[in-house]
């Protein structure tokens, strides 16, 4: 974690999630991907876009976070941005999260779901299985827990 997190006083237990295996942050920052915060204890800060945080949060389907959970978050996730949404999919190196964004994308049908083609980005070949004892999605070949095969 960085060091500027130690000194928070919070009692809460966090867990340091890397981001190498989703795409080169060297990316992200030249890209402008980040949000800045302004810390009052240590100034500013880059902070990962909704859009990000949510690949991020894919990618720690099911073992990190549940399906169940992650169908939740989305349903506050309206208002994201297909052009941020886009860049990020292009260079996301995770198949398995690209397949899940677009499965709970197509789940919720927000507006902005009509500008992304899931056929624009590179989803890996053959079936994954990310749920033991899931049912089959045929459109994005994982397996899902039978309560969210379907629609919303």
């Amino acid at each position: 974690m960085p060091a500027w997190f130690a000194r928070m006083a919070i009692s809460q237990n966090y867990v340091w999630h890397g981001t190498a295996r989703l795409w080169d942050n060297a990316w992200l920052q030249n890209e402008n991907h980040f949000r800045t915060f302004d810390f009052p204890w240590d100034g500013l800060k880059a902070l990962a876009t909704p859009e990000q945080a949510w690949l991020e949060v894919l990618a720690q389907v099911p073992n990190g976070i549940s399906f169940e959970h992650a169908d939740n978050l989305m349903q506050g996730l309206s208002v994201l941005s297909p052009r941020r949404l886009d860049a990020l999919l292009r260079v996301c190196r995770h198949v398995l999260a690209k397949r899940l964004f677009f499965f709970f994308a197509d789940r919720y049908d927000y507006p902005w779901r009509k500008h992304l083609n899931a056929a624009d980005y590179d989803l890996g070949a053959g079936k994954r299985s990310v749920e033991a004892g899931g049912k089959l999605d045929k459109t994005y070949l994982i397996t899902v827990p039978e309560s969210l095969h379907g629609s919303a």
